[in-house]
């Protein structure tokens, strides 16, 4: 994955006084991303730097392997037609109209 030259791979560190769902999901995120972006090639290369960052800025390998794996996606399959939403939206100047009409009536 692309990087800025300035990227020196620093992460909160584990230890830091945090909610533990900003840990977890500082070691979903990259791992889902590099799924998402990288090629076949690649995605190996990747995890392993992951892993190898995150190691290094106190997190337990534990911690990463239990995070780091694929979610499986449950995707919903559609049974009945979604039927069609329409939104009317009013411009200041029709609003100002009816308002106006409403008043000298």
């Amino acid at each position: 994955m692309l990087r800025k030259f300035s990227w020196i791979g620093q992460y909160m560190y584990f230890k830091s006084f945090v909610l533990i769902q900003y840990k977890t999901n500082l070691v979903r995120t990259p791992f889902n991303r590099a799924r998402k972006i990288c090629s076949d090639s690649t995605i190996e290369h990747e995890i392993k730097s992951f892993k190898d960052i995150l190691s290094k800025n106190g997190y337990p390998q534990k911690f990463i392997n239990k995070y780091s794996k694929e979610i499986s996606s449950c995707k919903t399959i559609q049974t009945v037609p979604k039927k069609p939403v329409y939104i009317s939206l009013h411009s200041k100047e029709m609003m100002f109209t009816r308002s106006s009409q409403t008043k000298t009536r």
